[in-house]
């Protein structure tokens, strides 16, 4: 490695004045893999970093591709004399630590960007590198930042610097568990994702049953949790939380999933059921079949049918699926839906 002075006498296109700034900005952080390696933002202090190997003198920043030198490089060289020739390492676990202090206590401000994309960017280099009770403790403390109101930290920061720490050992995600009355929000994030999720089925029946006992906790995480985990929810719970979201956001198959449990759990929701059908846009959508409007009118909802009957006549697709819904549902609203399938292109003949 040659010195910062032999450096810029045998580059002399590089900017001192730009080395001067990257120095006085107090950025760079080092570490080591394979080569030793500096980072650096590429122009402001919240663009991207850029990676300098020491080893090879070389830069990922478009000024070291372009001339094949660059203030990067110079900068990195001044830093390892300014340490009397040594490479000055950042110790991963106070940096991380640093960082996730600045996260918590800065003020955003609407012209930089997110503080939580800021903060992944500093500390993902050195999340791999913490020693394995450090990065439990880690996932814990974003946890805990999580839960903040208004954090800086998001919750797709949070997921990305889990992925990072963890890979697929779902032996870390122990701490979070016994932690996970102080930190839900990290909890649920991690559920959402089933496939990462680090708890175990004994461990998420737990999370789950104290979620679905507390009501407000239910209204609050059932938008990540309803998708998975609806059978763990009332039927109550899940309607008052499909009912505030426009038809735009319901996915028809979990829609069809609580339709299910509507007629299907004691006492049978009718009126519940046939409200959704008919003032929803996606019915034609929903898994609807004959035993469901069969149940309905033997109930004596046969006047409200609605919907229902249009839904279950466009999914006509054979000559004994046409016998099974005009024995079922009155002619004269059969022949109206019959039409209404026809002149909106729904309805196929494959007989």
């Amino acid at each position: 490695m040659i010195g910062y002075e032999e450096y810029l006498r045998k580059n002399p296109q590089v900017s001192i004045k730009r080395v001067e700034k990257i120095l006085s900005d107090g950025s760079g952080l080092f570490l080591k893999n394979k080569h030793d390696l500096a980072l650096f933002p590429r122009n402001s202090s919240t663009d991207e970093l850029v990676c300098v190997d020491l080893t090879r003198m070389t830069c990922e920043c478009n000024v070291f591709r372009t001339k094949k030198a660059c203030p990067h490089v110079a900068a990195a060289l001044a830093k390892v004399e300014m340490n009397e020739g040594k490479v000055p390492y950042t110790d991963p676990v106070e940096h991380v630590h640093a960082r996730l202090e600045w996260l918590k206590n800065a003020a955003h401000y609407p012209y930089l960007p997110s503080l939580s994309d800021l903060f992944l960017r500093d500390v993902k280099p050195f999340l791999s590198s913490l020693p394995t009770k450090e990065k439990s403790e880690f996932v814990l403390q974003l946890g805990y930042c999580l839960q903040i109101p208004e954090s800086n930290l998001t919750r797709d920061t949070f997921i990305n610097c889990y992925y990072e720490l963890m890979g697929y050992d779902r032996k870390i995600g122990e701490l979070l568990f016994r932690n996970r009355h102080e930190c839900l929000n990290a909890v649920v994030a991690l559920m959402h994702n089933d496939y990462h999720c680090p708890f175990s089925e004994e461990e998420k029946n737990t999370i789950l049953k104290e979620i679905a006992a507390d009501e407000a906790l239910s209204a609050k995480y059932l938008p990540s949790l309803a998708g998975s985990y609806s059978s763990f929810f009332s039927r109550r719970q899940l309607l008052d939380y499909y009912r505030s979201l426009d038809d735009e956001k319901i996915i028809p198959y979990q829609m069809s999933q609580l339709l299910n449990r509507l007629l299907e759990e004691d006492p049978p929701l009718y009126e519940d059921y046939l409200d959704i059908v008919n003032s929803s846009s996606l019915t034609e959508y929903f898994d609807i079949d004959l035993s469901a409007v069969r149940k309905i009118i033997q109930a004596g909802y046969s006047d409200r049918l609605g919907k229902l009957t249009d839904c279950i006549v466009s999914k006509i697709r054979s000559i004994d699926d046409y016998f099974k819904v005009i024995s079922l549902i009155p002619h004269d609203r059969f022949l109206i839906a019959w039409k209404n399938s026809r002149n909106n292109g729904k309805f196929r003949n494959h007989w």
